[in-house]
């Protein structure tokens, strides 16, 4: 019986934090070269990142991929901007590009054209029902 209370309380427990966590996923489009992907993006307010004063979104290496229909190789050889990160799991250096355009689809449909988006090369989305890491600025 404490056994089974146990396990009941730790998956109310997770229940919970999972609900709070999808408060804060936000559907959106990206357009890049004439490419549309739907992805779930977390609005992540320890997201600052700013280039050239816009906020920048931080999105998983296999939705770049698939959005700008280019392989692994050329991903590497492109020779483009990076941006700094520094969180809790340490330092990295993102690559940067600009997409045409994203929308958000929050209570109000938002559209930022040139939109700036950095590469997370680490499986951080792996586990995740999201691919991208919006900024609090973008709202």
């Amino acid at each position: 019986v404490i056994l089974i209370t146990y396990l009941i309380d730790m998956d109310a427990k997770h229940q919970k934090t999972r609900l709070k966590t999808n408060n804060y996923i936000y559907p959106v489009e990206l357009e890049f070269n004439n490419n549309k992907i739907k992805i779930n993006a977390y609005l992540d307010s320890g997201n600052l990142l700013q280039f050239e004063q816009k906020p920048v979104i931080i999105l998983d290496l296999n939705v770049f991929l698939k959005l700008s229909k280019t392989d692994l190789i050329n991903y590497y050889l492109n020779n483009t901007n990076k941006i700094q990160t520094n969180t809790v799991t340490g330092s990295q250096n993102l690559k940067l590009f600009k997409i045409d355009k994203i929308t958000i689809f929050a209570t109000e449909k938002i559209e930022i054209e040139n939109q700036y988006i950095a590469i997370n090369t680490n499986n951080s989305f792996k586990n995740t029902n999201y691919q991208a890491l919006l900024s609090p600025l973008m709202l």
